[in-house]
């Protein structure tokens, strides 16, 4: 009786030392959870087979003024008084032509190799390789890098030419005005290399998202599209460009703002017919 009481007295003690450590264990997570850095809060549409059928999501885009209203929520997104508007977006490049470079610097979705997959663009078979990159904003420059990677007129289009900055990776493969085909949401862009990245350059969202930019090539968004019926009188390729510049990060001053900054989203866009709001993401 004695062997079996003390069996079962050590038994109850490691339970209680267990469950001891589990709650300190979760009143660790808690308080790291409450206290982390974030004042970037993404803005996100709500334009998926969640919210909407396919047939609702069809009627949307078919909509006469959807494209205006998207530029215009766009336009009143970067300038409001309260909080800044941080237009970045982390929307794949790829590279047209046979991938002869290291594994590392070509992004794999899911981590799939996907170096030199065959593709039709324009009419023609040819190799593609998806690489990770940045779109940024001229106002956003600043915030994420702390200076002006590209001049003004980087920010202009110029028919399917644009400015590219690549990452650090980059550098023993590609030099200072080399140019690079490539296909970003379904059309053909040339690229210029007009500069590179510092080693180990990073992008913080907050203390869970942080990319290291040395395999990622930054790229400007234009201010806004040119009327090119070769190129840009797709509707269905403007509307894809600005619900990408619409997913930027609002600013705020501390995640206290968070209701503040949502209900700001959720009403500017219903001022344009827009179903659009800010992702918590903690």
């Amino acid at each position: 009786m004695n062997i079996n009481r003390k069996k079962k007295i050590s038994d109850l003690i490691i339970t209680l030392i267990l469950l001891a450590a589990i709650a300190v264990f979760l009143l660790f997570w808690i308080q790291k959870q409450n206290n982390f850095h974030k004042s970037l809060f993404q803005v996100v549409d709500c334009y998926d087979t969640q919210n909407y059928t396919i047939e609702q999501l069809d009627d949307i885009y078919a909509q006469d003024d959807f494209l205006e209203n998207l530029k215009h929520f766009n336009q009143d997104l970067h300038h409001n008084n309260e909080f800044q508007y941080v237009e970045v977006g982390t929307q794949a490049l790829e590279f047209i032509g046979h991938w002869d470079k290291p594994a590392s610097l070509a992004n794999g979705y899911g981590h799939k190799d996907l170096r030199n997959q065959k593709a039709e663009q324009d009419g023609k078979e040819v190799e593609i390789t998806p690489v990770n990159s940045f779109q940024i904003a001229r106002q956003s420059q600043k915030p994420f890098f702390g200076r002006d990677l590209f001049p003004d007129q980087a920010f202009v289009q110029n028919g399917n030419t644009v400015s590219l900055f690549l990452g650090n990776g980059f550098q023993n493969y590609y030099k200072i005005g080399d140019q690079i085909s490539f296909i970003y949401l379904y059309q053909t862009w040339i690229g210029t290399v007009t500069g590179f990245l510092d080693q180990q350059e990073k992008i913080e969202l907050d203390d869970f998202y942080i990319f290291d930019l040395d395999t990622f090539v930054i790229m400007p968004y234009f201010e806004q599209l040119l009327p090119d019926k070769v190129l840009f009188d797709n509707e269905r390729f403007q509307i894809s460009y600005y619900i990408q510049k619409n997913y930027g990060y609002l600013k705020l001053k501390d995640k206290k703002e968070f209701r503040k900054g949502k209900k700001y989203i959720e009403q500017l866009a219903s001022k344009y017919h827009l179903d659009y709001t800010l992702l918590k993401g903690y």
